[in-house]
């Protein structure tokens, strides 16, 4: 069994393939790509066999976060507050070593003003990738609070509506996330939205049958 790597060795190991030549990164990240369709490949036959999704989610976003060598994976819900859009955290998954941030997060917080681009472009269907020091000052005022270097966030659909979105963070180097990564990571968001859809549908089918049940039976 390969011996699984402490925190420190892993940043040292992610520093090196940093520095290593192009060739090597292109291998290292082609590698990243093909384990993140295994992983999502994984998630897909274990969402589908769940009778309950949102209980399997958070071992989901471990395969992939593992997969994809990232620090932390989170997703979010959208959601009202005070008739205004907002999200929430639902689920988190983070590597070892690494600071969890779902209890502190655990409330609405509304896009407007500081995160309009992401009803702009996440809304649409759009992806936000780059560097923490790229970022609009007030998100990266949170990302540095959380110690990302580098992040991806990916919108995730219900339907043809915007549920929400999942997130990417690397906290051990500044990642620029490559094109086929990216679409790797949005089958993942797309995989996970069809899953959440889909319970979604199981529930209002079992309402359904149970106010039928209550038609067919008035007394009982």
């Amino acid at each position: 069994m390969r011996r699984r790597l402490v925190p420190a060795e892993e940043r040292r190991l992610r520093v090196s393939l940093q520095g290593e030549p192009p060739g090597r990164a292109s291998e290292a990240a082609a590698s990243r790509v093909a384990r993140i369709i295994d992983a999502v490949a994984y998630a897909a036959v274990a969402l589908l066999r769940s009778h309950d999704v949102e209980a399997e989610i958070p071992d989901v976003l471990r395969v992939i976060g593992e997969a994809a060598d990232v620090s932390r994976i989170y997703v979010y819900q959208n959601t009202k507050l005070d008739d205004e859009l907002a999200d929430i955290e639902r689920f988190e998954w983070v590597s070892p070593g690494v600071q969890p941030t779902f209890e502190s997060r655990n409330e609405s917080v509304p896009y407007l003003p500081d995160y309009e681009r992401y009803i702009r472009v996440l809304g649409t269907g759009g992806v936000i990738a780059e560097l923490t020091e790229d970022a609009p000052a007030p998100e990266r005022a949170w990302l540095e609070r959380d110690e990302v270097l580098s992040s991806a966030l990916v919108p995730i659909f219900d339907r043809d509506s915007w549920w929400g979105y999942i997130g990417f963070d690397d906290c051990w180097t500044p990642r620029r996330w490559g094109s086929a990564e990216l679409s790797a990571l949005r089958v993942a968001a797309e995989t996970i939205g069809a899953a959440l859809e889909r319970q979604a549908l199981d529930s209002t089918l079992a309402e359904m049958r149970a106010r039928l049940r209550e038609l067919e039976n008035p007394d009982s």
